[in-house]
């Protein structure tokens, strides 16, 4: 497990450093979700793994309207919702 926590740390880091917001501004990697739908499905997986003994790397909440912060999550279950 050293092996996947140090890569989920990696990964975290470099998630931190996504720029969301408008896609069409320079420097900007990520940008809004499709609709509405979108946003409480993702916010749906988020809680559902929190409640299920995930930990929140990095991330984890909207931004706005239509954003969500890049999110990485450490001991995910094949039981969650995926």
């Amino acid at each position: 497990m050293v092996v996947v926590a140090k890569a989920s740390a990696k990964l975290a880091v470099k998630a931190k450093a996504i720029k969301v917001g408008n896609g069409f501004e320079a420097g900007v990697n990520q940008g809004p979700m499709i609709d509405d739908q979108a946003i409480a499905k993702i916010e749906r997986h988020v809680a559902d793994a929190l409640a299920e003994g995930a930990k929140v790397l990095t991330g984890g909440k909207r931004q706005g309207a239509r954003f969500f912060e890049p999110t990485v999550l450490s001991g995910a279950t094949s039981d969650m919702l995926c």
